[in-house]
C-alpha cells in the first residue's frame, strides 16, 4: 500500500513535469513566430520592432488621428506601437512620460515634443540610448537628434485660413485671432501666416487672445470678444480646442453664420459645427500621414533603408474644407478620428 501510493506521486510528478515542458514550447513558439513575422513584415528585420509615439496631449482628436495612422503603419509594418501621452499640453506633463519611455529603450520613437526647448535634451538623450527619433506636428530645437519632421507648413495653414476669412467676409471689418498657448511654434507660425493674409486687406485685426488649450477658457474669451465687439465681422480659431470653443460661443450668442468663422484642424465636433453654419470653413491638415509616414521612416532607418532621411522636414498638406465639399470621400478621409 505504501509502495502503491509512492509510484502514484512518481507518475503524477512525471506528468506534470511533461505537461510544463510542452507548455514552456508552446510559449518560445509562439513568442518566435511573432518576432519572425514582425521582422519579416518590417521587410527583413533581425528582430521585432518596438515603436512608441507620445503624443503633444490625449484629448485632441487631432493627436488621436495621428496614433490611427501610426497604428496602421506599424500593423502594416509588422512592429508594435505603444502610444503615450499626458492629459495637458505641457513639457511639465509630457518630461515624466519621455524619461519612462526612454528608460524602457524602444527602438524608435515618435515624439510631438510639447516645447521645443524643454524637450530638446530628451531627444538628445533618446538618440544617445541608441533610440531612432522622428518628430511629428512640432520639432525639437536641435534637428539632428531626429532623422525627420512631419508637419504642416503651420504659416501656410494660416495664411489659408486668412484667405477663407477675407473671401467669406469680402474683406471688410473687424478680426479676431482666438489662439492656443503663447510661444507655441504652431500657434506662432499659423498666427503668422494669418496676419500676413490680412495685411492689406479692408480687415482690422484685434489683438490675439489664448485659451491655454481649455476650451471653456476659449468659450468665455469669445463671448466676450463678441460683447466688446458686437460688429466682429470674422474670428479664425487656431486649433481643435479653439474651433471648438467658437463654435459653442458663436451659438450661445446666436450668430451662428453671422459671424463667420474659420477652424483650424477637422475635428469630429468641428466638422458637425461647420454642417451647422458655425464654421465657412476649416483648415484641415493630415496628422494621420504624419504617425504613418514617421513610422514608416523609423522602421525604414531601422532595417537599413534610412538613406533618404536626414534630418529633412516633410510637409504633408492640407485640405480646405466646406460645406460644399465636406462629403466628398477624397476630403472626408482626412477628418479626424
Amino acid at each position: 500500500m505504501t509502495m502503491g501510493k509512492a509510484n502514484l506521486r512518481r507518475a503524477a510528478i512525471l506528468a506534470l513535469a511533461v505537461l510544463a515542458a510542452v507548455a514552456l514550447g508552446a510559449c518560445g513558439g509562439s513568442d518566435k513566430q511573432a518576432t519572425t513575422t514582425g521582422g519579416a513584415s518590417a521587410g527583413g528585420a533581425s528582430k521585432h520592432r518596438r515603436i512608441t509615439l507620445v503624443v503633444g496631449v490625449t484629448n485632441n482628436p487631432f493627436y488621436s488621428s495621428m496614433a490611427t495612422g501610426a497604428q496602421a503603419a506599424a500593423k502594416q509594418l509588422g512592429v508594435t506601437l505603444d502610444v503615450q501621452g499626458a492629459q495637458e499640453f505641457s513639457p511639465a506633463a509630457e518630461t515624466p512620460i519621455l524619461d519612462a519611455v526612454i528608460a524602457k529603450k524602444p527602438d524608435g520613437l515618435v515624439l510631438v515634443p510639447t516645447d521645443p526647448q524643454a524637450i530638446d535634451p530628451l531627444a538628445k538623450q533618446a538618440k544617445a540610448a541608441g533610440i531612432v527619433v522622428a518628430t511629428a506636428d512640432i520639432d525639437v530645437a536641435t534637428p539632428s537628434s531626429r532623422i525627420a519632421f512631419f508637419a504642416s507648413d503651420n504659416v501656410q495653414g494660416g495664411k489659408l485660413a486668412g484667405q477663407e476669412l477675407l473671401r467669406v467676409t469680402g474683406g471688410k471689418g473687424k478680426a479676431f485671432l482666438l489662439n492656443a498657448v503663447p510661444g507655441v511654434p504652431t500657434n506662432v507660425a499659423r498666427a503668422q501666416g494669418f496676419t500676413d493674409a490680412l495685411k492689406g486687406s479692408g480687415m482690422t485685426l484685434l489683438p490675439p487672445q489664448y485659451s491655454n488649450e481649455e476650451q471653456g477658457k476659449g468659450t468665455a474669451v469669445v463671448d466676450a470678444a463678441l460683447s466688446a465687439h458686437p460688429d466682429l465681422a470674422g474670428i479664425f480659431a487656431s486649433d481643435t480646442i479653439n474651433g471648438q470653443a467658437v463654435a459653442v460661443a458663436l451659438k450661445d450668442a446666436h450668430k451662428l453664420g453671422k459671424v463667420k468663422a474659420v477652424g483650424y484642424d477637422t475635428s469630429p465636433t468641428e466638422v458637425a459645427a461647420l454642417k451647422q453654419g458655425a464654421f465657412a470653413a476649416l483648415i484641415g491638415q493630415k496628422p494621420y500621414d504624419m504617425g504613418f509616414q514617421a513610422v514608416q521612416a523609423i522602421v525604414d532607418t531601422l532595417d537599413g533603408k534610412g538613406g533618404a532621411w536626414h534630418g529633412q522636414k516633410v510637409a504633408t498638406g492640407f485640405n480646405v474644407v466646406t460645406p460644399a465639399n465636406v462629403d466628398d470621400p477624397n476630403v472626408a478621409k482626412y477628418i479626424y478620428r
